[in-house]
């Protein structure tokens, strides 16, 4: 008896010992890991931090992207959800869409580039994205009212049928 209340004492203190430091380390590891393009050790890491707390929206973009770097689609589409659910719109819908695009759903990849949009109009990437997307789903007109957006922060990322197209148009 006197053994099973020690054993329950001390699985009581080590369950509640997950500092903010371990959470902090565990992040970390999960950054370093990353980096270092060892996808599988940085999702371990940031589940973990995720695990014990719903706050860290780096670690869930971080985790997405680790996700879609090993083309795990479904769960990196959730991770990038989930960031729209803790409030980071541009990210989360701007992520997202580039899991559809990588899925070749080029209509959904859309919807969710135009989402992220309204959050973050002044995004290049997601007017680049956006000008893609229209143009390879045959809204032309409308990819071009986002080239000749994109083009005056950088005209450098574009397909070169898309620059003929819309030049052809002014």
């Amino acid at each position: 008896m006197k053994a099973l209340i020690t054993s329950f004492i001390l699985l009581f203190l080590f369950s509640s010992c997950s500092s903010d430091y371990d959470l902090k380390e565990e992040y970390k590891l999960g950054l370093e890991n990353y980096s270092k393009g060892e996808l599988k050790k940085s999702i371990r890491h940031f589940s973990r931090v995720i695990n014990h707390t719903d706050t860290c929206m780096s670690c869930v973009l971080h985790r997405g992207w680790a996700y879609r770097d090993l083309s795990i689609t479904s769960k990196a589409k959730k991770d990038f959800t989930t960031l729209i659910e803790l409030g980071d719109k541009c990210l989360g819908y701007g992520n997202r869409g580039g899991v559809w695009y990588d899925m070749n759903d080029f209509e959904n990849a859309l919807e969710d580039y135009k989402k992220g949009y309204e959050y973050c109009e002044d995004t290049l990437l997601l007017m680049n994205m956006m000008t893609h997307m229209y143009f390879f789903t045959d809204k032309r007109d409308s990819a071009c009212i986002y080239y000749n957006k994109a083009i005056q922060y950088d005209s450098s990322d574009f397909n070169p049928m898309i620059i003929r197209y819309c030049d052809s148009k002014k």
